[in-house]
């Protein structure tokens, strides 16, 4: 019951979130979104362009609110790792996130050997966004299009130790180690209109 009630209370926040970003774009820029982009005045290549930037304000929202989540959730009710475990509750979030057609995120190991197979490497970007990670970078992003023309923001951000709590798991770490990354891959069609 805990879990279902910490999916939705996640979906809530996100959805709150999601209905606010207007009004901030608004704050902001003194405009509301629709200005963006108006069909058949711009080029293509702009409207790919203002999409890319779209999904990045997205992404920087989603992360944090992931990471916020996952500290929340970890702070308040990680006891051990054999009833609770926030990094599974947010798998779930991010399959669901990803059903929606949103995006999709996963977790990434920084060690060479992962406890769970799922958080390895499993491209050429991850390595050399693992890289940048490890280095001390927050986020390395890339844009990518496939075979079929689709194109893509790809991203991976850090994820550091940031209370006592998550060493229920992570047991060799301090606060301020990174202990992993977040994947996400946003297609930017979603953000074309």
């Amino acid at each position: 019951m805990f879990k279902e009630f910490s999916i939705w209370a996640f979906i809530l926040i996100i959805i709150i979130s999601s209905s606010n970003t207007a009004a901030i774009g608004r704050e902001l820029t003194g405009r509301s979104t629709s200005d963006f982009i108006k069909p058949g005045d711009i080029t293509a290549e702009t409207s790919l362009a203002l999409a890319g930037d779209r999904a990045r304000h997205v992404l920087y929202i989603i992360d944090d609110l992931y990471k916020l989540y996952i500290t929340h959730t970890a702070g308040k009710y990680a006891r051990d790792t054999e009833t609770f475990s926030s990094i599974a509750i947010t798998q779930e979030v991010f399959k669901m996130m990803e059903e929606k057609g949103w995006h999709k995120a996963r977790f990434l190991s920084i060690s060479k050997q992962p406890l769970n197979p799922e958080s390895s490497i499993k491209d050429d970007f991850e390595r050399d966004a693992l890289k940048a990670i490890v280095s001390g970078e927050a986020l390395y992003e890339r844009f990518y299009f496939d075979v079929e023309g689709n194109d893509y923001l790809r991203a991976v951000t850090s994820v550091s130790m940031t209370t006592k709590k998550c060493a229920v798991c992570h047991t060799d770490k301090k606060i301020g180690d990174l202990i992993g990354a977040i994947s996400y891959i946003f297609p930017l069609e979603k953000y074309l209109q």
